[in-house]
């Protein structure tokens, strides 16, 4: 008992030492009482310079080990594929700002050039190796989880939470656990293409630090520094994802809470400056909208089953699902997509005009409850703004897990504060080791579905088997796997559930060609192009379909219609193949044009060269070939058939040194190449013949 109470009075003494001085003349609306004091402690910005700090980040460490890494090897899954694998333009073969700017500007998520810009470098050192992408994935989630406890433990100890806050430290700790561990957030970290998420947090996060520090800091030659470092981290966020918009917003909410004690006349005082934020936003919605943002939004629903009254009418259900997965995140009730029932009316489903009601509700009670309740309501804001864009009127997917990433930061903190006028200390820290450990399990389970395409999408299919890109997902999963029967299943159950979903006859189209049913294949490609005559992958898919049963006319028409309607300007993947299929139909010059056109829009294209050159060869122009040649193995590297090619073309050449080089060259990568030694013995008789003249 004597222990408890010393420790008690030490405490009492500290907390007086470091309070505000009453004494003093009253504060002005610019200073209020429950400002901070200049001397607060600026180590927590210093990333990682005290113990604390450290002990944290050995900790994240240590949880991304147990939690995430036997996900590391996951495959690329659903949008990761056009954003990287499929992403001709971040598929860099060097360092160069022409290519860095076209894979800032012309990947598919155009207005996200900094996570367009990190894929590009992964892909530059890394190639398509999945592991060195998720490493990355993982960093910034370790940084988001160090941003998440200074940012939480500058908050706490704030005189004016501190006074209601007994361990402020201990709090910011277990609130950046939870949600660290938590398992709805295994879809921003895991799912390689949600970078883009998570690394708009981090931006974001290391803007409001910086903020704070300029706030806090007495020194003064620090305070432009850390306002361009706000200023430079919001760009950043924003050129992350979209979803920063909202940090001048919650920066003028935090300074208005916290520093200004909720005052009016510091409102009406720096009117001007609110004003200024409000312009800056719809700057930046013009930017991203264009000169007629209305027209935008709309046209986004053109490609939704939904309109925008319906979608406003479904987001305050999906927001409070959003709450309900966070406090019950079982592995069970997450999914990488769901099948969200869409509120026609305000009575269809019947939940709806109840729902609507109880979430508006809740940010009217959060907003009057702030004078009396500020540090909860500022949490509960924290969610529902950063909700917002969203969650609200843009035609965008109804429900995604990864959206709750950055809203969900300070939901721990709130619902633990909550937590512990209800238990004593003992109970409370004991529910909180439990749920460490339970969501860190939960975690650990749903990751363990990554590992395995075919898992993943049955896990979804499951769980919302009305939703038809599930079954075109899983039957693309078992095609890869080599099984076509059970692929061919899966699309014929999405034409099922919708029997003008042009994906679906796609895929069965691929997949009736590679069992050889290309006239099956032709007819379904043919009914898909009935629905939607300009669908660009269906005119290349018919073309192969075409030339694979010898109809080249037909062929060449498709893979015209193709470039026609390709949402790029010209295609690579097109020009290749119709290439090809010009040379096989006797039309070399053609061909040639097409490889070269290739080359004109990525000149590191190798298939390009290659093909180049074998066209080259056949015209018996052996100098352009051997070129060709060389270009695609100074790009490619050391491939044996391509230097077999170009060991054939130096030989006809007369060079049978440099021929002779390139056929061991070829034998010593693959020694089982039969090509390259009857090369070498034909090779080796063309000399003995010279020699014998």
């Amino acid at each position: 008992m004597g222990r408890k109470s010393s420790e008690k009075k030490r405490r009492k003494r500290i907390d007086q030492a470091m309070a505000p001085d009453s004494s003093k003349t009253p504060p002005s609306a610019d200073k209020p009482a429950n400002q901070l004091p200049a001397q607060s402690p600026p180590n927590f910005f210093k990333l990682c310079e005290n113990v604390r700090c450290r002990v944290m980040l050995v900790l994240l460490l240590i949880l991304i080990v147990i939690t995430y890494s036997h996900a590391l090897h996951s495959p690329f899954v659903f949008d990761d594929l056009p954003n990287i694998t499929r992403n001709p333009h971040i598929q860099l073969n060097k360092l160069s700002l022409e290519e860095l700017k076209d894979a800032i500007t012309k990947s598919p998520a155009v207005t996200r050039p900094v996570s367009n810009l990190t894929f590009a470098i992964n892909y530059i050192l890394h190639k398509t190796n999945v592991s060195a992408y998720r490493l990355i994935n993982f960093l910034i989630h370790i940084i988001n989880g160090v941003l998440l406890y200074s940012f939480l433990s500058i908050t706490l100890q704030l005189p004016i939470n501190r006074e209601k806050i007994t361990a402020p430290t201990e709090m910011a700790f277990w609130a950046t656990v939870i949600w660290f561990v938590h398992p709805l957030h295994v879809q921003s970290v895991t799912y390689v293409v949600q970078r883009m998420n998570s690394l708009a947090t981090m931006f974001y996060m290391i803007a409001f630090l910086a903020y704070l520090k300029f706030r806090l800091t007495e020194k003064e030659r620090q305070k432009p520094w850390m306002a361009a470092l706000a200023i430079i981290a919001f760009l950043l966020a924003m050129g992350s994802k979209e979803i920063a918009i909202t940090l001048p917003i919650f920066i003028f909410l935090y300074e208005w809470f916290f520093f200004q004690d909720l005052a009016r006349q510091w409102l009406i005082k720096h009117f001007r400056a609110i004003l200024s934020i409000v312009l800056v936003l719809g700057v930046m919605a013009f930017v991203y909208l264009g000169s007629n943002p209305l027209e935008v939004l709309l046209a986004a629903y053109s490609h939704r089953d939904f309109t925008l009254w319906q979608r406003i009418l479904t987001e305050p259900r999906v927001v409070l699902h959003y709450i309900d997965l966070f406090l019950l995140p079982h592995p069970d009730r997450l999914s990488l997509l769901h099948e969200f029932e869409i509120s026609t009316s305000l009575t269809s489903p019947i939940s709806t005009m109840p729902l609507f009601i109880i979430l508006h509700s809740m940010v009217v009670a959060t907003i009057l409850a702030a004078r009396k309740h500020r540090l909860y309501s500022f949490c509960l804001l924290w969610f529902f703004g950063n909700l917002f864009l969203e969650s609200s009127f843009i035609g965008l997917e109804i429900m995604f897990e990864h959206r709750t990433y950055l809203p969900s930061m300070l939901l721990g903190l709130f619902f633990l504060s909550i937590q512990r006028f209800f238990a004593p200390q003992w109970l409370h820290r004991s529910i909180l080791v439990a749920l460490f450990l339970l969501f860190s399990f939960w975690t650990h389970e749903r990751n363990a579905l990554w590992a395995d395409k075919v898992a993943l999408w049955q896990d979804c299919l499951q769980k919302h088997p009305g939703e038809v890109r599930i079954y075109n997902l899983l039957g693309q999963a078992h095609a890869e796997k080599g099984n076509i029967k059970e692929a061919l299943a899966k699309y014929q159950q999405a034409l099922d559930l919708d029997p003008d979903n042009i994906e679906a006859y796609n895929n069965l189209g691929i997949a009736l060609v590679g069992v050889g049913r290309v006239e099956a294949a032709i007819d379904n490609l043919k009914t898909a192009i009935q629905i939607d005559p300009g669908n660009s992958l269906t005119h290349y898919n018919l073309a192969l379909a075409f030339a694979e049963i010898g109809y080249f006319k037909d062929a060449e028409h498709h893979y015209n219609m193709a470039h026609q309607h390709s949402e790029f300007d010209a295609d690579p993947h097109t020009h290749n193949n119709l290439g090809i299929l010009l040379s096989k139909m006797g039309r070399d010059q053609e061909a040639i044009a097409e490889f070269k056109e290739i080359i004109r829009i990525d000149p590191y294209h190798p298939e390009a060269h290659n093909n180049l050159g074998v066209i080259y060869a056949k015209l018996h122009d052996y100098q352009n070939a051997a070129s060709s040649f060389q270009e695609a193995l100074e790009i490619s590297g050391n491939d044996p058939v391509i230097l077999n090619r170009l060991g054939l073309a130096q030989m006809l050449q007369g060079k049978y040194d440099e021929a002779f080089n390139n056929f061991s060259a070829a034998l010593r990568i693959k020694p089982d190449f039969m090509l390259a030694r009857q090369n070498i013995q034909r090779l080796n008789q063309q000399l003995k013949l010279a020699i014998g003249q």
